[in-house]
C-alpha cells in the first residue's frame, strides 16, 4: 500500500489542507494524544517521534525506546496523516518512517520488524484509516499504475484504448466502496478524507453531498471536512455543466471585454502570468491547441493575475499568444481569479457554446486530445 500512503500524504499537499485550522486547535486544547508503541528489540535505546510532515518538526518531544516499547503524550493541532520516526536522531541510516493517521485519543500501535507499516490495535481514526487502506488500497495502486501508463503511452486521460476502459472499471470499484466503507466509518476525520481522495475523479456533485450527510458532524469540523464543503460549494459554482460566472475586464488597449461576448464559441478561460513558470511553459501547448482548433469554433480568452503591465505585454508577445486577453493588474487579487476561486496558476476552464464549464485544468496533450472529441463534429 505504500503507493497509497504517498499519493495520499501529496493530497494533502495539492488541497492545501492545513494542520493547524482554528476548529481543530481549539479540539486539541481539549483533549490529548496518547500513544503507547511497541518495536523490535534491535530499537531499544532508540527514539519514538511524531513528526508533522508538512513543517518536517517533531510534534511534541522525542520518547525514548525501553523494553521495546515507548510512549509518547502531546497535543495534537489537528487530526491527520503524521509520520513516525524510529531510531537515533543522530544516526540517520538508523530512522525509519511510518505514515499514521492521528487524531488527540489513545493509540496504541505495534512496528513489526523489517516492514513499512504499524499495526493498530487501539485508536479510532488510526483504526478507521486502516480499514480504509485495506478496502480502497488495492483500487488507488491500481488506478496509479493505469494512469502511469497511460503517461507513459503518452495519451493522458482521454485517449479510447483499453487503458481508459480499465480506469473506468477502477473508479466503477471506487464509486461502490465508498459509501460501503461510511457506513461503518463515519465519526473520524478519515470520512471527510476519503471524499477529498475521490473528490477528481468527478462523481456527481449530488452524490458526493449525499456520501457527506453520512458523516458525523464532529467529523465534517475536521479540516478535511472544512475542505470538503468548500469544495461542494466551489462546485456549485463552478462544477461540471454549471454556467460559467459572468465577468467583465480590460484588455491591453484598456477596453472592456466580457465573458458573454464569447457565447457561441468553445472558449477556454485561462489563467496564468508572465511571472508564472509553469504557466511560460505551458504556454506552447496552449498555443498549438490554439492554431490547430481556431476554426472549429474555438478560442482562447487569457486572464493575467499580472500586476506590471510592461511584463504581461512583452510575455503577450514573446509566447506568441493571438488570443484576447484582460487585466486588472491585480496579481493575486484579479477580480475575475478572485471570482473563480483562483488559487494557482497556470488553471483553465473550458467553456461549451452556453456558456457551461466542460472541462477544467487541461494542459498539454490532455487538452488536444480533449478537444479532438468535444470538436470532431465541427
Amino acid at each position: 500500500m505504500r503507493h497509497l500512503f504517498s499519493g495520499i500524504l501529496l493530497l494533502t499537499t495539492v488541497l492545501g489542507l492545513s494542520v493547524s485550522s482554528k476548529a481543530l486547535a481549539q479540539e486539541a486544547n481539549q483533549a490529548m494524544l496518547m500513544l503507547q508503541g511497541t518495536v523490535a528489540a534491535s530499537a531499544n535505546n532508540q527514539f519514538a517521534a511524531i513528526i508533522d510532515p508538512q513543517k518536517g518538526s517533531y510534534i511534541g518531544s522525542p520518547a525514548r525506546i525501553t523494553n521495546q516499547s515507548f510512549k509518547i503524550s502531546t497535543n495534537l493541532p489537528a487530526a491527520t496523516l503524521y509520520v513516525l520516526m524510529i531510531g537515533d536522531p543522530s544516526n540517520q541510516s538508523s530512522l525509519k518512517y511510518y505514515n499514521v493517521f492521528l487524531a488527540n485519543e489513545q493509540v496504541e500501535l505495534n512496528v513489526p520488524e523489517g516492514t513499512n507499516e504499524v499495526n493498530v490495535t487501539k485508536g479510532e481514526t488510526p483504526l478507521d484509516f486502516a480499514a480504509l487502506v485495506q478496502q480502497m488500497g488495492p483500487e488507488f495502486d491500481a488506478m496509479n499504475a493505469v494512469d502511469k501508463a497511460k503517461q507513459s503511452a503518452g495519451t493522458y486521460n482521454y485517449n479510447t484504448d483499453s487503458l481508459d476502459q480499465e480506469r473506468s472499471k477502477v473508479v466503477e470499484r471506487i464509486h461502490s466502496k465508498v459509501p460501503v466503507y461510511l457506513q461503518s466509518h463515519h465519526s473520524t476525520a478519515v470520512a471527510p478524507f476519503l471524499l477529498n481522495l475521490v473528490w477528481p475523479l468527478n462523481f456527481p456533485l449530488a452524490e458526493l453531498e449525499s456520501w457527506a450527510k453520512m458523516i458525523d458532524e464532529k467529523a465534517m469540523q475536521s479540516d478535511y471536512g472544512v475542505a470538503l464543503n468548500d469544495l461542494i460549494t466551489t462546485e456549485k459554482m463552478l462544477g461540471y455543466g454549471q454556467k460559467a460566472p459572468a465577468f467583465t475586464q480590460n484588455n491591453q488597449d484598456g477596453k472592456p471585454v466580457t465573458l458573454e461576448s464569447f457565447k457561441g464559441k468553445y472558449v477556454l478561460i485561462d489563467f496564468w502570468a508572465s511571472w508564472c513558470g509553469p504557466c511560460r511553459m505551458e504556454n506552447p501547448n496552449v498555443v498549438r491547441a490554439y492554431e490547430q482548433f481556431k476554426s472549429k469554433n474555438f478560442t482562447v480568452l487569457g486572464v493575467s493575475l499580472d500586476k506590471d503591465k510592461g511584463k504581461w505585454l512583452k510575455a503577450i508577445e514573446d509566447d506568441n499568444l493571438k488570443w484576447t486577453h484582460v487585466s486588472d493588474l491585480g496579481y493575486w487579487n484579479n477580480a475575475v481569479a478572485v471570482m473563480y476561486k483562483v488559487r494557482s496558476i497556470p488553471q483553465n476552464f473550458l467553456l461549451d457554446p452556453d456558456g457551461r464549464i466542460i472541462g477544467k485544468n487541461l494542459r498539454g496533450e490532455e487538452l488536444t486530445g480533449f478537444l479532438q472529441k468535444v470538436l470532431a463534429s465541427n
